[in-house]
């Protein structure tokens, strides 16, 4: 398979190119921040920081939609409502995340392959998102479209 073609999960082995994102952006009373677009030769990876959360009451949590639904769904958990709220928080972090598309100036066609996120230390949270196929080489910049957020990413070749 042309490793400019979609489809199927990319390796992320061979390393091509980084690109810094741009500063943070305040967004439904929190910021989210694009640290990083990683090119491989198969795909490319974007990293993302989120903190403080923001709003994503937007994000529906089907199997948490109320109280009673979210004890039983973590009966260990229905004497501790700030961290049963912490894990609600993260699951519609993810389910935001799991939204995002990716697309370049040149209208190229990007699939996404997988994401996975994890608690930044005090700072938020912090993840990477995976699509294929790498960015052609002509392209000039990435947008991440997660919802009504859009974050674009100049690639800037030296």
């Amino acid at each position: 398979m042309d490793s400019r073609e979609p489809g199927g999960k990319p390796q992320l082995t061979e390393f091509l190119a980084g690109y810094g994102g741009p500063p943070a952006i305040e967004y439904r009373g929190g910021r989210v921040k694009v640290i990083a677009a990683i090119v491989y030769r198969d795909g490319v990876v974007i990293e993302w920081l989120v903190g403080p959360v923001p709003d994503l009451s937007l994000i529906s949590d089907i199997e948490q939609s109320s109280d009673e639904q979210s004890s039983s769904f973590f009966p260990q958990l229905r004497d501790q409502p700030a961290r049963l709220e912490s894990l609600r928080r993260f699951k519609r972090l993810a389910a935001f995340w799991s939204s995002a598309t990716l697309t370049d100036d040149l209208g190229s066609h990007y699939q996404r392959a997988w994401g996975d996120a994890g608690s930044a230390e005090g700072l938020g949270y912090r993840g990477r998102e995976a699509f294929s196929p790498r960015p052609p080489e002509g392209a000039r910049e990435l947008t991440v479209q997660v919802h009504d957020l859009a974050i674009t990413i100049a690639l800037i070749r030296a």
